[in-house]
């Protein structure tokens, strides 16, 4: 497996997605380096952008050698890489979720939500998936606790996160990680959510988080359309 200490990516080859109160970098490679919530200036919980061994990181990547294609989806902020083996490709498509305000008094939704979600369109391939957050006085160790089918807590300050995904991760001292060979057609969902009010809204899996990328993008491509531009 490549590591993520050995991926090293320049300031130029990250993507950045977000919900315009904060916003992550993800790395050609597939691996959050960047993340602060609840907004621009709060303290990281993934920073390996300024720290690569001890940062934190969540990285979702073939393990086998790739190459990469990188696009975002038209007119929006949804991020959409293609990992491209010698066995196989499939599409990582990164967000974080957005939607009107009307469709918010309709149905509960986290204060903060990032969805990543990894498609196998031909052949196979190995993943892996780690995910290693950090708080930034590192003063107090981060713990992860397994609560079942409700997913993954860390209590981080006034908040808390929840990470859930349709497949099981090990849980470590310090982070969750995971081993997963998907064929054509399977689909890998993972929801990182944040809250600071009680009780927290737990994001839904499968069609739920689907039809929740399509309103992002959907959200997205009409705030566009708002926005006047000419040039390259």
């Amino acid at each position: 497996m490549l590591s993520p200490s050995s991926c090293i990516s320049k300031i130029q080859d990250y993507g950045v997605i977000g919900d315009c109160r904060s916003a992550a970098l993800i790395s050609k490679h597939g691996s959050i380096d960047w993340l602060c919530w609840p907004r621009f200036d709060s303290p990281f919980i993934l920073a390996a952008l300024i720290d690569r061994e001890n940062g934190g990181h969540w990285s979702i990547s073939p393990r086998q050698r790739f190459t990469v294609q990188r696009e975002y989806v038209k007119n929006s902020n949804v991020l959409q890489t293609t990992f491209i083996c010698q066995t196989g490709t499939a599409q990582l498509i990164d967000l974080m979720a957005v939607s009107s305000e009307e469709f918010k008094k309709q149905a509960p939704r986290p204060d903060h939500h990032i969805i990543r979600q990894l498609t196998c369109s031909d052949g196979e391939m190995e993943i892996g998936i780690q995910f290693r957050p950090c708080t930034q006085s590192r003063s107090r160790p981060l713990q992860i606790h397994q609560m079942g089918a409700l997913g993954l807590r860390l209590e981080v300050g006034r908040g808390a996160y929840w990470l859930r995904s349709n497949l099981p991760l090990h849980v470590g001292s310090d982070q969750a990680s995971a081993i997963a060979l998907v064929k054509r057609g399977d689909v890998l969902q993972f929801s990182l959510s944040y809250t600071e009010n009680a009780p927290a809204v737990l994001p839904a899996l499968g069609e739920v988080l689907t039809a929740e990328i399509d309103r992002s993008i959907r959200w997205w491509q009409q705030w566009s359309e708002r926005c006047p531009y000419d040039g390259p």
